[in-house]
């Protein structure tokens, strides 16, 4: 059982506004009818409710053509909700879903005992048996639909129609009609068309759209293949709105050609957030900017830096506050790799995935920073603190600009060294790693290096390291220099000479390059002298003699 309209043309005496109309409503489908304003919706669901008459071709209900049925026989095979407020006077809502019943009663009107059967069936079909004994007039507009839409089922049809039933409807009653529509057709085997200007939902629970686009031409299908066709998109996207095929909703226009990379589970709502502060979305790919789902929240990235968002407003906020970006995010993929060839140069050069204590905490971290010391010394045999912690920073330096200037020799990025985590063995070397290979790209990588490994990693080191250890800070950017120097040796670039200018680093050498500080390695029992070094063997060995 169906309704079929074949080359169906409607409108009024004078003015015919839609012509060749072919389709099917199933028994059993919800089927929807979409469309812009004044396109003819309206025109077209009275001409079928037999409100006004057809212009042209058929309209066919279970085989029966609809202008050779006599309005009783029509009213017993459809029902129709309306947009119209009714005005029930003083009726109650079974009263008013009573009437329903007329088109099967005598020619007194009064109903039978099964007749009140089924007034109490199409009450409890809507889930609406709270509501039957109240005054229509005191119902809101949620639960007046659901009595109108039961005087409907009253009727016993076998085609519901309704015009605009959640005009007058909140956010909640409107997905509850429409569920419930939903699952009348299903379960009640009722052919339901429904217009409505609920789009998004209506395409996301519709059996079959019926679509007229603005030539006033119907298209007919299930939704996904109208949407698959662009018949969606040319209908109703503007110049601010889109609609997202992946999504199935309507997402806004990128005024900005900014792209943020979203992680996590929360990626397709953050996608909709960052859309209204100009950003389009990805998953994949080179970023300006990026957004990591977190245990806390969220994390941004943006420009080489880092910021903790605890929930959607602040990445919002976050979003709008950002300017366009210098520095941008790297595919994964490319850092990845990146650091994978580096690996390759010498172990100082890798990194592991296994997670950690985030490094840049251990530098606030007295005890941290005292147990490595501790450990450093009982490594190399020593008992003055000085050594063991020009020792130890000297290694983490080396990790530092080795990581750093392996991934932008290995492939023109740089790592997250502000995310790399660390655990310390029983010997305080340090093992880093990077959980989730992340990255940043640039045209001039010297600024981010910079800011990152010197004002985010070493400068706070040095600081924490000299209040455990009484420690010479140009000793410590002598390490730091050195370490530099060396890791340059097995990833040469430019880019090191750029840094070894900066004034921490070029304080710390002479100009031939040799450092104006000892690193104190020649106090260990076992030491030797580093290529910098500007003793003599023989100074060396009556500087061990001093200390024995």
């Amino acid at each position: 059982m169906s309704l079929h309209l074949r080359d169906l043309a409607v409108g009024y005496r004078k003015r015919t506004i839609l012509t060749g109309l072919n389709a099917t409503a199933e028994r059993g489908e919800l089927t929807v009818l979409l469309g812009p304003n004044g396109v003819g919706k309206s025109t077209l669901l009275r001409t079928l409710a037999g409100l006004q008459p057809a212009l042209g071709g058929a309209m066919h209900l279970d085989g029966a053509d609809l202008d050779e049925l006599s309005h009783t026989d029509r009213a017993r095979r459809m029902a129709v909700v309306l947009t119209d407020r009714v005005s029930p006077g003083l009726l109650t809502a079974r009263e008013l879903v009573g009437f329903g019943r007329h088109p099967h009663t005598g020619f007194t009107g009064a109903l039978t005992s099964h007749d009140h059967s089924i007034v109490d069936w199409a009450i409890d079909a809507v889930a609406g048996t709270h509501l039957a004994g109240r005054d229509v007039s005191e119902l809101s507009d949620g639960e007046r639909q659901r009595v109108l839409t039961a005087r409907a089922l009253a009727q016993e049809p076998g085609l519901l129609l309704l015009d605009e039933p959640s005009a007058f409807l909140d956010a909640p009653s409107r997905v509850a009609l429409t569920g419930l529509l939903r699952t009348l057709a299903s379960e009640r085997d009722l052919a339901i068309v429904v217009s409505t200007h609920e789009l998004e939902l209506a395409l996301r629970v519709a059996d079959a759209v019926w679509l007229l686009d603005h030539e006033g031409v119907l298209h007919t299908g299930p939704p996904e293949q109208l949407a698959l066709d662009g018949v969606i998109s040319a209908t109703f996207d503007t110049d601010e709105l889109r609609f997202d095929l992946t999504a199935g909703t309507f997402v806004l226009r990128c005024a900005t050609t900014r792209t943020c990379r979203v992680l996590g589970t929360d990626a397709a709502v953050l996608g909709r957030a960052l859309s209204r502060t100009g950003w389009a979305s990805s998953t994949s790919g080179t970023a300006d900017a990026e957004i990591r789902q977190t245990a806390n929240g969220y994390l941004g990235l943006a420009d080489g830096k880092s910021t903790d968002l605890p929930d959607v407003a602040a990445v919002v906020s976050w979003a709008r506050k950002q300017p366009v970006p210098v520095v941008r995010r790297a595919d994964p993929a490319d850092v990845a790799t990146a650091l994978a060839r580096a690996s390759a140069f010498s172990p100082y050069f890798a990194v592991d995935d296994i997670p950690g204590r985030t490094l840049g905490s251990i530098y606030a971290d007295r005890d941290a920073l005292t147990e490595a010391v501790r450990r450093t010394g009982l490594r190399l045999g020593v008992t003055e603190a000085r050594v063991a912690a020009s020792t130890w920073q000297f290694g983490l330096a080396a990790r530092l600009w080795s990581i750093a200037l392996g991934t932008v020799a290995a492939g023109d990025v740089v790592a997250d060294l502000d995310r790399l985590c660390y655990r310390l063995d029983d010997d305080a070397t340090i093992r880093l790693s990077l959980p989730e290979p992340g990255g940043w790209t640039a045209p001039d990588l010297t600024p981010l290096l910079t800011r990152i490994v010197i004002d985010e990693h070493l400068r706070p080191l040095h600081e924490g390291l000299r209040k455990v250890v009484p420690v010479a800070e140009g000793l410590l950017w002598g390490n730091a220099a050195a370490a530099l120097h060396g890791a340059l040796r097995l990833a040469p670039t430019e880019l090191g000479k750029q840094l070894l200018a900066t004034p921490e680093l070029a304080n710390a050498l002479s100009p031939q390059g040799i450092r104006r500080s000892c690193c104190l390695f020649y106090r260990t029992p076992t030491s030797g002298t580093c290529g910098d070094c500007p003793l003599d063997g023989a100074t060396v060995v009556t500087m061990k003699e001093s200390t024995a």
